[in-house]
């Protein structure tokens, strides 16, 4: 027996970041997800009370209601794919 299910998913902005070695991702309480994908380099961000080291490869979905924030500077060579989405 297959289950399907209709869920539509709006996707609002995204992008791919590439850093110059300046600043940190800011801290903010969006009505969104976010969905974050490293390509290069290493980003440290904290959700909530949750810390995380992201590196090339590897994902974090934020949520929607749950302030984030980057807790280090952003690296050279750091590139990460985004998506804000509902």
């Amino acid at each position: 027996m297959n289950l399907c299910f209709y869920n539509p998913v709006c996707v609002e902005n995204g992008g791919f970041f590439i850093s110059n070695g300046k600043g940190r991702h800011p801290s903010r309480l969006i009505d969104s997800y976010e969905l974050i994908l490293v390509h290069s380099g290493c980003l440290a961000m904290r959700e909530a009370n949750q810390n995380y080291l992201l590196e090339p490869g590897s994902f974090l979905l934020l949520h929607p209601g749950l302030r984030h924030e980057g807790i280090a500077d952003y690296a050279a060579d750091l590139k990460f794919y985004w998506v804000h989405f509902t």
